[in-house]
């Protein structure tokens, strides 16, 4: 099996990009999507009481984002910008291996756990939360493998000698654990500590392995 030298490039790879700039206006009628999500789910999710919450001519939001779905992708589209930028934030590039993916994949559990719409979906209906993971044939699921595989292969990937299986294989078990962890969280991860804490014993040593990995310190040496 390859060997990963350095987990730089697969942390680097989540970094999300540059997010789009929009107008007041579509910014607050986003913000009102996002409301009217949290409170009603996509199933009730309308223009007009998008565009009322939003304070614009219900016209305004058809023209600006066409359909109701375009506007949902829209808004959580933006919410996702902004929930990557977040992990990307905590992230410590002269961390060891360990302690970069602990810390990444910690900062993105409470990322998620204290967004308003997740965080007002598991407290209230965490079936509508699960509705959306797994709604098209769990097409969030493939969109977050996707994604994964799509920037590891483009930032690292072969060039480190992982093989097509490898990341693949990662990907789908990351964003499993990930899921799975947000919506169920351990009696151990009550706190960002203990999340920490818990990445490093359970999560970072199955992203190296799966990618085929030795541990690289913080100082250059490297341990199996």
């Amino acid at each position: 099996m390859p060997v990963v030298a350095n987990a730089e490039s697969l942390l680097s790879s989540l970094a999300p990009a540059a997010p789009a700039v929009r107008s007041p206006t579509d910014e607050r009628i986003l913000d009102a999507a996002v409301e009217e999500l949290r409170l009603g789910g996509l199933r009730r999710l309308t223009i007009e009481a998008v565009a009322l919450r939003a304070g614009v001519s219900r016209v305004t939001v058809h023209r600006r984002f066409d359909t109701r779905d375009r506007l949902a992708n829209v808004a959580l589209g933006r919410e996702t910008q902004r929930f990557l930028a977040t992990v990307a934030a905590a992230d410590r590039p002269e961390a060891s291996n360990v302690d970069r993916i602990a810390g990444n994949f910690a900062a993105a559990v409470s990322a998620a756990r204290s967004h308003s719409l997740i965080e007002h979906w598991l407290d209230h209906d965490p079936g509508e939360l699960l509705r959306q993971i797994l709604a098209d044939g769990a097409s969030a699921l493939d969109a977050g493998r996707d994604f994964l595989s799509a920037q590891i292969r483009e930032h690292a990937g072969l060039d480190e000698g992982w093989s097509e299986a490898d990341i693949d294989r990662a990907t789908e078990v990351l964003v499993r654990l990930f899921i799975g962890l947000v919506l169920m969280p351990p009696a151990s991860m009550e706190g960002e500590d203990q999340t920490v804490e818990f990445a490093r014993e359970a999560i970072a040593p199955v992203v190296l392995g799966l990618l085929g990995g030795h541990e690289t310190t913080a100082n250059g040496g490297r341990t199996r």
